[in-house]
């Protein structure tokens, strides 16, 4: 038997396989197109940039270097491993540095280490490793990004009998 309710008319489908598009239709579409470019484009050079200065940033929470562009005085240490540093640090001040003295009348090149000054490499090197890690870490790395690094004091050391005994030495 042959039911003829069953059989559907496939002359009157809800959905077409081919639809015509309208120009303004079109002008829509080509519309929102242009939008999603237009977002996706703003986005891009907003995230990318970010994501970069992130990695950047956690690359060097990961592998224990200082931050980049980081100084002691004059000396740089950004992106420097703690031993790096203050090998860095004890060459250019306890090595390399000469302090200026005078009476008023004459002058002296001295190294700090015949005045009994030395720098605490260490202490310092642990404070510039610090830098971006502490509770205000992000203010500091802001102000890193916008090209004012925080300052750095060296931790100088004093050893009395010494400074005495090079000024006497003068």
């Amino acid at each position: 038997h042959l039911r003829l309710d069953c059989i559907m008319d496939i002359t009157r489908q809800p959905y077409p396989y081919y639809t015509r598009v309208r120009p303004a239709q079109r002008k829509r579409y080509k519309v929102q197109w242009m939008a999603f470019i237009v977002l996706t484009g703003s986005f891009s050079l907003v995230l990318l940039p970010l994501m970069l200065l992130a990695g950047i940033y956690l690359l060097h929470l990961t592998t224990g270097r200082i931050l980049p562009t980081l100084m002691v005085n004059d000396t740089g240490i950004g992106s420097l491993t703690r031993a790096e540093a203050a090998a860095r640090l004890d060459a250019a001040w306890n090595d390399d540095r000469l302090l200026v003295a005078s009476d008023g009348q004459r002058t002296w090149q001295i190294s700090p280490g015949d005045l009994g000054l030395s720098l605490d490499t260490q202490a310092t090197v642990e404070q510039a490793y610090q830098v971006g890690r502490g509770p205000d870490g992000m203010n500091e790395v802001l102000s890193l990004l916008i090209g004012r690094p925080p300052s750095i004091a060296p931790q100088i050391v004093v050893n009395q009998t010494a400074a005495q005994t090079g000024l006497e030495n003068l």
